[in-house]
């Protein structure tokens, strides 16, 4: 239930349509793998965050979830493909110091980790870096993949970028910026391109997986061309709003 104190909303907040290209080629495999969203809903006074990846070479689908309230934050984190899965679930209490982690593969196993403060769960993580609510530094986040809080350094540079043309042939610009995630050991985690609160490019570590953002129209286009069998079940798509 709604606290009487919070504003309650229901609904989806922002919808980022995304293509899945590899960085850097590799010969023999098509440069778009696969494509992507990523929304945000509120749910009463809490919110969800989603991000729904789709690799069709190898027919895999990793659907990460955030939810995340005044009584604490929840992370479910799921791997499916044919004859293979993984779901992993995290749970931090608002006032816990520790994060509950469960994950199912071929076996369950359960282990408890010692949150230090201020410890985030990834989206969260990326949402307040795209509202320019988290400064830069070492930030401690939950790895879903090896379910152990990483710490992770972020540093934000600031970039003009051309936009078309004005009627009477003056320049424009707008201004981007760049923020990067890198390990104790120096290698990028990630890295998020924004322009204001818009999320343009998520790179995963260099050289491998980045996703470029498109219009919803292009996201349908993308699935048509990738996988085509998947058009009637994502046909909902069309009725989606590019920001």
């Amino acid at each position: 239930m709604a606290s009487g104190n919070v504003p309650s909303f229901e609904g989806v907040v922002r919808t980022e349509c995304f293509a899945l290209e590899l960085d850097t080629p590799v010969e023999g495999h098509a440069s778009h793998v696969g494509y992507a969203k990523l929304t945000r809903t509120e749910v009463g006074d809490e919110t969800l965050l989603e991000w729904d990846l789709h690799f069709v070479e190898e027919d895999v689908r990793v659907l990460h979830v955030e939810r995340l309230g005044l009584d604490g934050a929840k992370l479910v984190w799921r791997e499916i493909s044919p004859g293979h899965g993984r779901t992993v679930l995290a749970e931090l209490g608002g006032d816990s110091a520790t994060l509950r982690v469960i994950d199912w593969a071929s076996t369950r196993e359960r282990e408890d980790v010692h949150v230090t403060s201020g410890a985030l769960l990834p989206l969260a993580c990326l949402e307040l870096l795209r509202r320019g609510e988290l400064c830069d530094g070492v930030q401690p986040v939950f790895d879903p993949l090896s379910r152990a809080l990483e710490p992770l350094e972020t540093n934000t540079r600031f970039e003009g970028a051309p936009v078309a043309a004005e009627e009477d042939g003056a320049e424009s610009w707008k201004l981007e910026r760049e923020v990067e995630a890198s390990r104790v050991d120096g290698t990028r985690a990630w890295s998020a391109r924004f322009c204001g609160d818009e999320l343009l490019a998520f790179r995963w570590q260099s050289g491998g997986l980045v996703a470029r953002r498109v219009s919803a129209g292009d996201y349908a286009t993308e699935i048509e061309a990738l996988a085509p069998e998947a058009i009637e079940s994502t046909a909902r798509i069309a009725g989606v709003k590019s920001e």
